[in-house]
């Protein structure tokens, strides 16, 4: 037996020696996958459930009281080709009367009734969708539909057809404009995009819900309840068509089960149109907030068939297993079932088509089902950590998971509170199986060997910085690479103010000099300029001792290695800023040293390159998000990019407190890091922050070669995995929330 709408647990109970069917049931014969079935309503409790042919059969024979025995014996009477065990007769018997199709004839066999709190408990323990109670919408919604009726109609129809043309065809002509102004994710999470995007998407889920409601109104039925759901946090409508189950045809039931998704396209339609020709402001904005939210909502979430929305009843219907999810899903219970109870599991007889896709399809909703709720409470987390709410998105963490750890807890306590069953149940297995779950549990939380991996770079190690002394532009300089002698030249700076000023302090002492030795020779014809010659002399060794110091600036403009050794190129990093005028370059890009600087102008302190000796040391460049697990002194592993061989072995010995500016060209080559130009002049600048750390490495590092490139695994503190699994989350789903 099947159940056409809502999800129940199907359990083997005591069959009462006399059961009757109930006289209120409405019994309709519809299209079904793999030939005619009957759905049966009740119209007490609201509900639907589909039966097999034999099904109903076998109920038709319990108008009259009869005893299951001689239930048996009738229904092999009536049908002579089939065959049923007791077993199979049972349980399709204790699943009539757990639903309330069977009653027993005399009260006190009835099976004890569901807890009043089993409703309440399910809706408030699904994260992704809580329900809350409805009312009935019958006459207002009589009243809408006498109004819109002409939608319905084929002119009607073709209209929309015609409108939905229309708006992709505008769309696609109009593809580079929608590109430009969908804002990004992060922009959408700011308190007025959100607020924005929510209230769109409790009003576009109001016409959802009024589509489903109107359609199923439309072809007969009846829209039972209509009231408020939390979809995902935003209130919207929620309507009661599971009447549209009682629909002899399948075209109407599919059109009943469309119709949320056809409403939500049209209306996207209208906002396509209306967006087109409307200016820049806050209707043009919530016109796009409207075409976002009806096409991402409807395909991801009402399309889906894995979610219990739209998708999984036009997928249910289509492929005529209707309650697909409540059969895969106790499809799995029945092994879990017969897993825990020493008794014959008395399996649902299916089709070889039902035989393999109830499984995978059980499975495969249960996986996404639990992936999607993580992800969601990553993303939760990620934004409520940004707004220093971090101990709200921990309450929601622990409320999601204690509702998916209470669902197994109360199957089993059902199984183990059924007196019935008690006797049956296989204690070993259960004491076994919560003993292993309780150590996978206790596994989250013991510590394990953690690491992370970083790109790097090998450097020489215990290199001798060089530094501009007298600000000038480059005139020409060594490669990176070369070796040089002491004292051999580096770079030539050209500075034509301090030219200029030598000049004129070697005229000025030339002057000077000239009028002194004048003033000495005729100081014997005139006596009074004999006064003047001490006053020219102080002069004179003024201008010395300044023309001495330009002239020390002049020739620091030819700047000499310190030591013997090779040269190594500063890390990348912006220079001065760049003229638009080329014949006027003055900033420079990467290193000082590479080619496209010459001519530019180092500035005082700038570091011009770095001259080194033997032995080698690795710089990594960590991101932000992993700075935090990185200390002095843990143990690192580097293997460079190319060749196989021993990994080289180090420890971290200073980590940078200011993140790089750029990212040496041989990293950024190999794409490793998420990089950004800003222009003809930018070096590769990292998408995200990065630190410096430095890394010495044990012995002479044999076999590497500076400039080699790399990654390292450095050894970080032990966590359990949890920890880790949490970390993890909160990396990838880490929005930059504008301030």
């Amino acid at each position: 037996m099947r159940d056409g709408g809502a999800d129940r647990h199907t359990s083997a109970g005591v069959i009462s020696p006399r059961l009757v069917l109930r006289p209120d049931l409405v019994f309709q014969r519809w299209q079904a996958g793999n030939g005619p079935d009957w759905v049966v309503g009740d119209a007490l409790g609201g509900e639907h459930f589909a039966l097999t042919d034999d099904e109903y059969r076998l109920l038709q024979l319990c108008r009259e009281p009869i005893a299951p025995d001689d239930l048996r014996q009738r229904f092999l009477e009536a049908r002579p080709g089939v065959t049923v065990s007791a077993q199979e007769l049972t349980a399709c018997l204790a699943t009539a009367v757990e639903r309330g199709l069977l009653v027993r004839q005399h009260p006190g066999g009835s099976l004890p009734p569901v807890p009043a709190w089993r409703e309440p408990l399910a809706r408030v323990l699904n994260p992704l969708a809580i329900r809350l109670p409805g009312v009935d919408p019958g006459r207002w919604l009589k009243w809408l539909g006498s109004r819109v009726s002409w939608l319905f109609t084929p002119a009607g129809a073709w209209g929309c057809g015609l409108l939905c043309l229309t708006a992709g065809l505008v769309a696609l002509a109009r593809a580079e404009q929608l590109r430009a102004e969908v804002p990004r994710l992060t922009d959408w999470l700011t308190p007025g995009h959100a607020l924005v995007l929510w209230l769109t998407l409790a009003a576009t889920k109001v016409i959802h819900e009024l589509g489903h409601a109107l359609i199923c109104q439309h072809h007969g039925g009846r829209c039972r309840e209509l009231g408020v759901m939390l979809l995902f946090g935003a209130p919207t409508l929620y309507c009661d068509v599971s009447a549209a189950w009682m629909f002899p045809r399948r075209v109407p039931r599919l059109l009943v089960s469309a119709g949320g998704m056809l409403a939500e396209l049209v209306l996207a339609s209208l906002a396509v149109l209306l967006w087109a020709v409307t200016g820049p402001g806050p209707f043009h904005s919530g016109l796009l907030a409207v075409m976002v939210v009806c096409s991402i909502s409807t395909l991801v979430v009402n399309a889906n068939p894995l979610l219990g929305y739209d998708g999984y009843f036009l997928l249910s219907d289509a492929v005529g297993i209707p309650n697909l999810a409540t059969r895969a899903r106790g499809w799995w219970q029945q092994r879990m079932q017969g897993f825990l109870l020493d008794l014959p599991v008395v399996a649902e007889p299916l089709t070889p088509w039902e035989r393999w896709f109830l499984p995978v399809y059980g499975a495969a909703s249960g996986a996404f089902r639990l992936g999607l709720l993580v992800l969601l409470l990553a993303a939760a987390r990620g934004v409520l950590a940004e707004r220093r709410l971090a101990a709200v998105g921990d309450l929601l963490t622990v409320l999601a998971c204690a509702g998916w750890l209470l669902w197994p807890l109360q199957w089993v306590g059902r199984i183990a509170g059924d007196a019935g069953l008690r006797p049956w149940i296989a204690w070993r297995r259960v004491w076994l199986s919560t003993a292993l779950w309780g150590v996978l549990l206790a596994g989250l939380w013991v510590p394990l060997p953690t690491s992370v991996v970083v790109p790097g770079q090998v450097e020489p190690a215990g290199a001798e910085p060089v530094f501009v002394a007298t600000p000038g532009r480059l005139i020409e300089a060594v490669t990176a690479g070369q070796e040089v002698a002491a004292g051999e030249v580096l770079a030539r700076l050209e500075n034509a103010r301090l030219t200029r000023r030598l000049a004129e302090l070697e005229t000025a002492r030339d002057l000077t000099a000239t009028r002194l030795e004048g003033v000495t020779m005729d100081r014997g014809r005139n006596p009074e300029l004999a006064a003047a010659i001490p006053q020219l002399t102080e002069s004179l060794r003024g201008w010395d001792r300044q023309r001495s110091l330009v002239r020390g600036e002049v020739q620091s403009l030819a700047i000499r290695a310190p030591r013997a050794g090779r040269v190594c190129s500063p890390p990348a990093m912006l220079g001065g800023d760049p003229s638009d005028d080329e014949e006027e370059l003055s900033g420079w890009v990467g290193s000082p040293l590479d080619p496209g600087n010459q001519g530019c102008l180092l500035e005082r302190g700038t570091l011009l390159c770095a001259i080194a000796g033997g032995g080698h040391e690795l710089r990594l460049l960590v991101p932000e998000a992993l700075l935090g697990q990185l200390a002095v002194g843990q143990a690192v592993q580097f293997r460079v990019a190319v060749g196989l061989g021993t990994p080289t072995t180090g420890e971290i010995a200073a980590i940078g407190a200011r993140p790089v500016e750029g990212v040496p060209g041989e990293l950024a080559a190999t794409g490793v890091i998420p990089t950004q130009a800003a222009g003809r002049f930018a070096v590769a600048a990292p998408l995200e922050p990065h630190y410096e750390v430095r890394v010495t490495v044990r012995g002479e590092g044999t076999g590497l070669t500076a400039g080699q490139t790399g990654r390292a695994r450095v050894w970080v503190k032990w966590t359990p995995l949890w920890h880790r699994l949490d970390r993890w989350f909160r990396r990838v789903f880490r929005p930059r929330l504008p301030v």
